[in-house]
């Protein structure tokens, strides 16, 4: 099967207690991935990343191979940190093409004004998907001397986002019609202090996500025991498998 140069390959475990299927997604009109979510269905995904230039060609023609094989793509924020096309615009564009984008959130470049007008327009344009994150920091990426930003640490953005759903922004200023969105946010269950990372992922929940995508699984036992730990959670953990492109 095709998939662009940085694909992820995400095989969703997302049953992990029969509890799943009774999430409140707080929405009516929820997009397939949210729907086999919501109903502890396995679903699959992949990662697109936007192009450095405006010709989208390459990555629709990716997402149209694969549609028949996954439920929804993942859309990167300047992967790597390496600067791209802005994410909104690839996940509107899968939109338009009938396809289920989630799109990435990533503190790393744009304050909170920003942040909560971009989540405004993915709204607006169909995103329904997000998944809140940090991000790469500049110094790694082609632009080395970018300032981060990180005006919203995770937390916060998490909870912007399900402010937004409720009609107010994050200070409590009303919005005239609310976004509907299926929030997510990133795990790492190879972490080396897992009591912190659990930790840490109660406090995303408390902020608003609602799924998990986890970093690249290399132990299987080990992310047994992770999803053992935290199945009393009854949230969709995201499974992520990186395929070796030399194997």
């Amino acid at each position: 099967k095709k998939s662009t140069d940085s694909a992820f390959l995400f095989l969703f475990l997302t049953k992990l207690t029969h509890n799943a299927r009774n999430l409140d997604t707080g929405a009516i009109n929820m997009t397939k991935f949210s729907t086999k979510l919501n109903q502890g269905e396995f679903v699959i995904t992949t990662e697109l990343t936007p192009p450095k230039g405006t010709d989208l060609g390459t990555l629709l023609k990716t997402a149209g191979d694969l549609k028949n094989h996954v439920d929804a793509f993942n859309v990167t924020d300047s992967h790597n940190a390496r600067m791209s096309l802005s994410p909104l615009a690839a996940a509107s564009a899968l939109v338009q093409a009938g396809l289920d984008p989630i799109l990435q959130m990533t503190t790393r470049d744009r304050n909170r004004i920003a942040l909560q007008s971009d989540m405004l327009g993915a709204g607006y344009l169909g995103v329904e998907n997000l998944v809140c994150m940090g991000g790469d920091p500049p110094h790694l990426g082609d632009h080395p001397d970018a300032k981060p930003v990180f005006d919203f640490s995770t937390l916060e953005l998490l909870d912007a986002a399900s402010k937004l759903t409720t009609g107010v922004d994050s200070t409590g200023n009303k919005l005239n019609a609310s976004p509907v969105f299926n929030i997510g946010a990133v795990v790492n269950p190879g972490a080396d202090n897992l009591d912190k990372e659990i930790e840490r992922l109660k406090e995303k929940i408390d902020n608003g996500a609602r799924f998990f995508q986890t970093q690249a699984i290399f132990d299987k036992h080990a992310f047994e025991d992770f999803c053992n730990r935290v199945a009393s959670f009854n949230l969709p953990m995201i499974a992520g498998i990186l395929p070796v492109k030399s194997a």
